[in-house]
């Protein structure tokens, strides 16, 4: 018997289209991992998008992201890397 490894979960903000192809692409060739995708950018008030769940092990973050000192300290508190 053997126990299925749940994926590891990542939030994705700032989603493009081209991001999400790519992305989508390499979860297909690889299950340890899925991605969720958020079209919105990463900022104070979309950090609890996935900090309440707390089912996110880690983000990715683009350039226009707003990653500063309160969303690190929130990601963190809620043990979800960066």
């Amino acid at each position: 018997m053997s126990s299925a490894v749940a994926p590891a979960r990542f939030a994705v903000f700032d989603t493009k289209p081209y991001d999400k192809q790519y992305l989508s692409s390499l979860h297909k060739n690889n299950s340890a991992f899925e991605f969720s995708f958020f079209e919105v950018r990463l900022s104070e008030e979309t950090v609890p998008l996935i900090t309440c769940s707390h089912n996110f092990v880690g983000v990715v973050c683009f350039v226009h992201d707003d990653l500063n000192e309160k969303v690190d300290r929130q990601l963190h508190q809620t043990g979800i890397k960066i």
